[in-house]
């Protein structure tokens, strides 16, 4: 027999998604798929939810109607997929979070450390973790948009620090040893800055990449209003 198509149930548990039982998967299938003498094989984890769907068939050929019957069921899961993960950030309430103080900024959803770190800042202490201790800032100012970040020193400072990039968002493993949400510098195609908590308006901003000693660099950021 040939496998034709898989798809794991579990990559659509999300929250707000009810679990897909047996009942409801078979109930799924036969409304989209018609079997005829297809067989149709499900694993199932003791609780009765599905681990794995698969579909065989006996032959390999087979006709249009039942490829597009299968193509339909496939888009429908990345339909139901994609708006999940949609409902996931519009269920977010801005209004009820303090956004001068979040200690666990790092964990947040992408939206909670978009709206934190966009606007204007002072550049106002930047460390070397085990190369120089650094030192504090007087004359640099960091503009954070949507999609650009732009940092300027009207005079001289402790360390020569202009530059201008835009960027993405990528979720990588960090320096600190979790997981977060990485401003992504388009033209270098590396990690620039993760955040990792905002408290009393001062912006805790560590370097993505490792200095020559092994560490992440930290620099704070006090917000301007």
């Amino acid at each position: 027999m040939k496998t034709i198509l898989v798809i794991k149930p579990r990559d659509w548990v999300m929250p707000g998604v009810v679990s897909m039982t047996r009942y409801s998967v078979r109930n799924f299938l036969n409304r989209y798929i018609r079997f005829d003498t297809t067989p149709c094989s499900l694993e199932e984890s003791g609780s009765g939810e599905i681990n794995t769907v698969s579909f065989f068939f006996k032959h390999n050929k087979f006709n249009n109607k039942m490829k597009m019957n299968i193509y339909k069921f496939a888009a429908i899961m990345l339909l139901i997929l994609g708006s999940a993960s949609s409902c996931k950030d519009d269920n977010i309430d801005m209004s009820k979070i303090d956004f001068s103080n979040i200690k666990d900024l790092h964990a947040q959803p992408l939206p909670v450390i978009q709206k934190c770190v966009e606007g204007n800042w002072k550049w106002i202490l930047i460390t070397f973790s085990g190369v120089w201790g650094g030192g504090p800032l007087n004359n640099t100012f960091v503009n954070i948009t949507k999609n650009e970040v732009v940092v300027e020193q009207d005079s001289c400072d402790l360390v020569e620090l202009n530059m201008t990039f835009t960027y993405n968002w990528k979720e990588k493993k960090t320096l600190s040893n979790y997981t977060s949400y990485v401003m992504w510098n388009n033209k270098q195609q590396s990690g620039e800055w993760y955040f990792d908590k905002i408290q009393n308006d001062t912006l805790y901003v560590y370097s993505y990449n490792a200095n020559s000693m092994g560490y992440s660099n930290l620099s704070l950021f006090l917000r301007i209003k």
